[in-house]
């Protein structure tokens, strides 16, 4: 895995390392928001639910069952490329998002966390991606989803703040 973001990669093998410590010693519960072993994606707080605990379930069927768009653009971590998927705002009027949101919590499968305001949704129009190029995307290439935004068009998002905001392997939003 390239690393353009030193402080990413630390804090990744940090939980990493810390996971695997707390593994040995038999300490591990599951986290409140860490990943669903039942869906491919969660989305909690601000939603409609679906789910017994309260949150919206999809299924990967119901992520590539939604309109997809196509974006191309350049991040950090790849040539310019064609991406597809729905529109995250897609993903979020399936799930029912409350009008009164006004941030996501985006959690990631290799431990990333990030917060990113509701108004990304208008101003930028991220595309939760399923496909690069034509190839489907998989844990090894940044998927199974990986939220990506228009960078070549905002060159705000080619700044450290903007690129954290690209978030791949995403399995869990959680809105507030």
């Amino acid at each position: 895995m390239k690393c353009a973001l030193l402080w990413h990669c630390i804090a990744g093998v940090t939980r990493f390392v810390s996971f695997g410590l707390l593994v040995a010693y038999g300490v591990v519960h599951a986290a409140p928001n860490a990943c669903p072993t039942d869906a491919a994606l969660e989305i909690s707080g601000l939603v409609k639910s679906n789910s017994t605990r309260g949150s919206y379930l999809f299924s990967e069927s119901d992520l590539l069952a939604l309109k997809a768009v196509r974006l191309v653009t350049a991040t950090a971590w790849t040539p310019r490329s064609e991406f597809a998927g729905p529109e995250l705002s897609t993903v979020l009027a399936a799930a029912g998002v409350s009008d009164k949101a006004t941030e996501m919590r985006f959690y990631a499968i290799d431990a990333y966390e990030i917060t990113i305001p509701i108004s990304d949704l208008t101003k930028y129009k991220p595309v939760m991606a399923h496909t690069q190029n034509g190839q489907r995307l998989e844990i090894a290439t940044r998927g199974p989803f990986f939220l990506v935004y228009p960078r070549d068009q905002y060159p705000e998002l080619t700044k450290i703040n903007g690129q954290a905001q690209f978030v791949w392997m995403v399995c869990k939003i959680v809105v507030r």
